[in-house]
């Protein structure tokens, strides 16, 4: 028997989450390459296209998805676009 949870928040940022305990995440990058995020990501310093994903990676690596992951867990990043899917 397995067990599933489904947390939908802000990545970079997850209190609720243990050390080592997620097998699987999941995530767009869609975020810089819609104009509607530009601002946000302007109140976060990133004034630049190569600035947004600087900080991202940042969220990808340095903080919590890395912390949370198992051992060989997975980190999905999607990369194209699902609009037409």
């Amino acid at each position: 028997m397995s067990w599933h949870k489904v947390i939908i928040g802000d990545s970079r940022e997850m209190r609720e989450v243990k050390d080592g305990s997620v097998n699987l995440i999941i995530t767009p990058s869609l975020y810089p390459m819609i104009e509607m995020w530009d601002d946000l990501f302007k109140g976060m310093g990133c004034n630049t296209y190569y600035e947004m994903h600087e900080y991202l990676e940042k969220v990808w690596r340095e903080y919590e998805c890395y912390r949370v992951l198992v051992e060989g867990g997975k980190y999905v990043l999607i990369l194209e676009s699902y609009k037409n899917c």
